[in-house]
């Protein structure tokens, strides 16, 4: 009793810290003296195209009453795309490979200084309603191109953790020349491709339909839900999750093995065999499906077992799903 007493306390504290602290600005949170965990967000505080801010929002907030102080990492107003793409042409001439290659690094290096700047160890790329192997494409590529800068910067420094979901997952494994390919393509048919949109419209509701995860044994993201779910007698474990994708990184064996030999492994599939989770040599996290969207009703109180019931709830899937969610993003926020 005392512990789940110790647990209720903490959840309305967190829930207390989600609603009442106030959201910090940039500039603040560099002035700031505590040693709190700085971390990146990659999002648009001003929508430029339809949709843009789809499956990001809340976000912000949970890392916040999580106790992270938050820089927003907002890839259109933190570079001059005009600018770069001036100077870039008068570089590159009519070479067309030169001419993306230099974006690309002047791009890097104002992002780098960014994230310097701003003292960011941390970096959350969400969801995106966008594709990067079909359309709909973004309508401008400012934020796949700063997702190729981050994806360069965090292979090169490893002390910055990564933490990618749905198209945030998609945008990282194609920036390192990962195919991405549709659902569908995948497992054969358009029903069994369904199942991987159960979510929709909006992964971050309260009481959507969630899809399981199979986790492999020995992991990483094993290791942290093995906290709040049991294995079964071959040692995997089950998750359920909000999932609401189109796309997936393709699951040929060639693909897997250039994943490989950039230190990535698989370490969640579903259960028609789709990759969900991917997990590289550092510890870091990134998955197709959405655990944020899970830690942000728990924060919510959406989650609090009610009394009476404190027995059946802990061994609820969802209730145990959201456990593990808060404890997936303190992993990526402190270990």
């Amino acid at each position: 009793m005392s512990s789940f007493r110790g647990r209720f306390l903490s959840l309305i504290f967190a829930f207390l810290c989600f609603y009442l602290a106030p959201i910090p600005s940039e500039s603040a949170l560099i002035q700031s003296k505590k040693q709190q965990i700085v971390v990146g967000f990659l999002q648009t505080q001003k929508m430029h195209y339809p949709e843009e801010l789809a499956f990001s929002h809340n976000i912000y907030e949970l890392l916040t009453g999580l106790g992270a102080h938050v820089v927003r990492i907002d890839y259109n107003t933190i570079l001059d795309f005009d600018a770069i793409n001036k100077e870039a042409l008068v570089d590159a001439g009519k070479n067309v490979e030169k001419l993306r290659d230099t974006v690309r690094k002047k791009v890097k290096e104002v992002v780098s200084s960014f994230i310097e700047e701003n003292n960011i160890t941390r970096i959350f790329i969400p969801g995106n309603f966008y594709n990067v192997d079909t359309e709909p494409f973004a309508p401008i590529p400012n934020r796949q191109l700063v997702t190729e800068a981050i994806s360069s910067i965090v292979r090169e420094n490893p002390s910055i953790r990564i933490m990618g979901v749905c198209g945030g997952l998609q945008g990282l494994m194609h920036a390192m020349g990962i195919k991405v390919v549709r659902v569908h393509n995948v497992v054969g048919s358009k029903i069994s491709a369904d199942a991987h949109n159960v979510s929709m419209p909006d992964p971050h509701e309260k009481d959507v339909v969630l899809h399981r995860l199979r986790i492999v044994p020995g992991s990483n993201l094993a290791k942290i839900v093995s906290r709040h779910v049991k294995p079964d007698d071959n040692g995997w474990y089950s998750l359920f999750l909000p999932d609401a994708h189109g796309g997936v990184v393709s699951n040929d064996q060639k693909n897997l093995s250039r994943l490989e030999s950039l230190g990535y492994k698989v370490v969640g599939f579903s259960d028609d065999g789709i990759v969900e989770a991917i997990e590289d040599q550092y510890g870091n996290i990134l998955f197709q499906g959405h655990p944020e969207a899970l830690a942000v009703n728990f924060l919510k109180g959406n989650f609090l077992p009610v009394p009476e019931h404190q027995k059946s709830s802990g061994s609820d899937p969802r209730y145990q799903a959201a456990l593990s969610a808060i404890s997936i993003i303190e992993d990526f926020l402190y270990n």
